[in-house]
């Protein structure tokens, strides 16, 4: 459980035990072929997770209508703070147009 840190601003505290709250999933806890649908605010999107970051990615009907090779590297709020390796639940996206 995340405790606030005191050189964390309150927004940013607030943010990382919110992900907590509505949950989400490390993909350190996934096993290979874990397939995961990602609604976005524009899209909804599916991986099959391959091990380590790596997935095959489709749903986007510009850039990935079939699936492609990609590397997830983690959430955001969309801002800069990454919450790494980690799909979060209402953390929005910042580019999925």
């Amino acid at each position: 459980m995340f405790r606030p840190h005191a050189n964390l601003c309150d927004q940013i505290n607030h943010n990382i035990v919110q992900s907590e709250i509505e949950g989400g999933v490390f993909l350190s806890d996934l096993q290979p072929r874990t397939v995961l649908l990602i609604q976005t605010q524009h899209h909804c999107y599916a991986a099959v997770f391959l091990g380590d970051n790596r997935a095959l990615l489709w749903g986007h009907p510009k850039f990935c209508p079939r699936p492609v090779s990609v590397s997830i590297v983690g959430s955001t709020w969309g801002g800069t703070m990454l919450k790494s390796r980690f799909v979060g639940r209402g953390m929005p996206d910042s580019g999925d147009r």
